[in-house]
C-alpha cells in the first residue's frame, strides 16, 4: 500500500493542523509546535504545500474553530486548502459543523481516523476521483477540486463513539491544561523556530 507523509502541527492559536508537503520537502520547523495560524499557512504554501485544519469543531482545546483566532475573523479560513470534514474520533454534530463549513468555503474535505489506538484505524476515508501515488499527486488533487468546487474529493467513515480518554480530553481541566503547555512550549521554541523558517526559505 501507499504512505502519504503528513503532519498535524499544534499552533500557538488555532489548534491543530493537517499539513502535506511536496516530495523531498522538509521543514523542521514543524518539529516545534506553537507557530501562529497565519504563519503556518504562509510558510507551507510558500514551499508549496497545503495546510487545512483537522476536526475543526471537536475537542476545544485544539479545534481551529473554537479558538478566539478564527471566532474573530472566520476569512481565515479562506486561506485554508481543505478542510477535515470528518474525524471518527469526533462527534456527528462537530463533523457535521467541518462539512457545513467546507460548504460555505467551497474547500474539499478529508476523512481521518485520528487513529491513537490501532483498532482505529480505518475508520475514516477520504475518496479521490484522480490516482494518488505521492505527495504531489494529493497537492494536485486538492488544488483541481478547489478551483473547480467539484465532488472530485469525498469523506466520510464511522464515529467511534465516547472513551473513557475522550472524556477527559473533552473536560475542563485536559483543555486548559493543553493549551497552556501548547503555548509555553510554543513561545520557548520561538527563536530557533524562527531560524530554522528563515533556512528553509532561504533554500528554497
Amino acid at each position: 500500500f501507499i504512505v502519504i507523509r503528513g503532519v498535524e502541527y499544534d499552533t500557538r492559536d488555532a489548534g491543530h493542523f493537517i499539513v502535506i508537503l511536496p516530495d523531498g520537502v522538509h521543514l523542521k520547523a514543524l518539529t516545534m509546535r506553537g507557530m501562529k495560524v497565519e504563519k503556518l499557512v504562509n510558510l507551507v504554501h510558500q514551499v508549496g504545500g497545503i495546510v487545512g485544519p483537522a476536526h475543526p469543531f471537536g475537542t476545544r482545546s485544539s479545534s481551529a474553530m473554537l479558538f478566539k483566532t478564527l471566532k474573530r475573523n472566520r476569512a481565515l479560513v479562506k486561506k485554508f486548502d481543505f478542510i477535515e470534514g470528518f474525524n471518527a474520533c469526533e462527534t456527528e454534530t462537530a463533523n457535521d459543523f467541518s462539512q457545513i463549513l467546507a460548504k460555505d468555503f467551497h474547500k474539499p474535505t478529508f476523512g481521518g481516523s485520528d487513529s491513537h489506538d490501532y483498532e482505529y484505524v480505518g475508520m475514516g476515508y477520504t475518496l479521490f476521483s484522480d490516482d494518488i501515488y505521492c505527495c504531489d499527486d494529493l497537492i494536485s488533487a486538492v488544488h483541481k477540486a478547489s478551483e473547480s468546487k467539484d465532488n472530485s474529493i469525498s469523506c466520510g467513515g464511522i464515529v467511534r463513539g465516547e472513551t473513557l480518554k475522550s472524556k477527559h480530553a473533552h473536560a475542563f481541566y485536559s483543555v486548559y491544561a493543553f493549551i497552556a503547555y501548547n503555548v509555553s512550549l510554543g513561545l520557548l521554541y520561538s527563536p530557533l523556530r524562527k531560524h530554522r523558517v528563515k533556512k528553509a526559505l532561504e533554500h528554497k
